[in-house]
């Protein structure tokens, strides 16, 4: 739990460093993150893989989110950069979402 945890806080680190970069510099920052989030993915599925019910069903959630944030960097990553503004807002809202879930979650 407390990797997770510790990943989880690293990835918001970097999603607030790549929101403060302009576009043209985010690219480094959005592919640590996923980078990180895909981390992330593995030491959560590997959580849920030992974990109790009760605490598989948070941790389910939680890689869900992860995902859908990962498929939305991934689609912004494809898309022109001028044209992936709504992908790169998306996948830092989930992205954080994610993380701020991962932590609230383990806190409990």
């Amino acid at each position: 739990m407390k990797k997770a945890l510790d990943q989880a806080r690293d990835l918001q680190q970097r999603i607030a460093e790549a929101m403060s970069k302009s576009q043209e510099q985010a690219k480094p920052f959005v592919d640590q993150a996923m980078q990180q989030a895909d981390a992330l993915r593995e030491t959560l599925i590997q959580h849920g893989q030992r974990s109790a019910d009760l605490t598989h069903e948070q941790t389910t959630h939680a890689l869900d989110q992860l995902n859908a944030a990962m498929k939305a960097g991934s689609e912004a990553m494809r898309a022109q950069t001028e044209a992936a503004r709504p992908f790169m807002d998306d996948f830092f809202k989930r992205a954080r979402d994610a993380a701020d879930d991962v932590a609230n979650s383990f806190k409990r």
